[in-house]
């Protein structure tokens, strides 16, 4: 079922966000897809603090992956994995560097900007779906 959310504002993306930290559960991905300035990163850093997590989160576009612990785990989740998948020239190479250790980890949560990139790596998995787009000066997020 898919679910909109209109983000007007910075506060409604961090709502937003603190509702899917408050709803995930470890082993699930949240997979982002959008185009440039859609709010994929913002969203991204809202979600990682939502979940605890105080360091600055930079989106990994050169390095693919950046792994993070949560400070005080929160509901068996301990880890928190922001990939950016812009750059990536195929899906192998988040393979080649160990996502699939990451998957179904119960004390894991994924995130993946531009997760359109990423092929089949994500089928069977339990994947959140969220499409950001911009009409005008709204951000409009597709959850499914």
């Amino acid at each position: 079922m898919e679910t909109s959310f209109v983000l007007n504002t910075l506060e409604d993306t961090e709502e937003l966000a603190e509702k899917l930290a408050r709803e995930i559960v470890g082993g699930q991905i949240l997979a982002l897809s959008g185009p440039v300035g859609a709010g994929k990163t913002t969203f991204a850093k809202l979600f990682a603090a939502a979940l605890g997590i105080e360091k600055p989160v930079l989106s990994p576009t050169y390095t693919l992956l950046q792994p993070y612990t949560l400070p005080k785990p929160m509901r068996g989740i301990k880890n928190f994995i922001h990939i950016d998948a812009y750059r990536l020239e195929s899906p192998e190479e988040l393979t080649a560097i160990g996502f699939a250790d990451f998957l179904n980890d119960p004390e894991t949560v994924i995130l993946i900007e531009w997760a359109e990139n990423t092929g089949n790596l994500l089928d069977g998995q339990s994947v959140i779906r969220m499409n950001l787009s911009v009409d005008g000066d709204l951000r409009i997020c597709n959850l499914n």
